[in-house]
């Protein structure tokens, strides 16, 4: 697993996402536990090919990208944009009436630079 800390979250990229638990040291995470996690990996089904959350007993957030799931640029992109939105949304309290452009324009801009590092990470850059 890789991890960074962003600006506003910590990027969590890896081929398992059985290592979130692992990385944070919990067996249990925001309704998903690791047991099923490992059985979904046993039965060769995706578990998880993004997520984002908040950090176990912290105010902050983290985003995590399945590396198997990133073979495709335009899949790769449209993922990590739609985990960022999450981020956004709770970033800017889910006020879309006043902050719709704003909440949108984060996570377009952000997007930009999380698939720059995946690109990095799979050796496409």
């Amino acid at each position: 697993m890789f991890a960074y800390n962003l600006k506003y979250c910590t990027l969590l990229l890896s081929n398992c996402p059985c290592f979130v638990f692992k990385y944070y040291k919990v067996n249990q995470l925001h309704g998903l536990n690791y047991t099923d996690c490992i059985k979904s990996l046993n039965e060769s089904k995706s578990f998880i090919s993004g997520w984002c959350n908040q950090i176990p007993n912290n105010e902050g957030y983290f985003i995590y990208i399945n590396l198997n799931d990133c073979k495709d640029d335009t899949k790769t992109t449209a993922l990590v944009f739609h985990e960022l939105m999450h981020l956004s949304f709770n970033l800017y309290d889910y006020d879309l009436k006043s902050k719709e452009e704003e909440i949108i324009s984060f996570a377009e801009n952000e997007t930009y630079k999380v698939v720059d590092i995946i690109k990095i990470r799979l050796n496409k850059a």
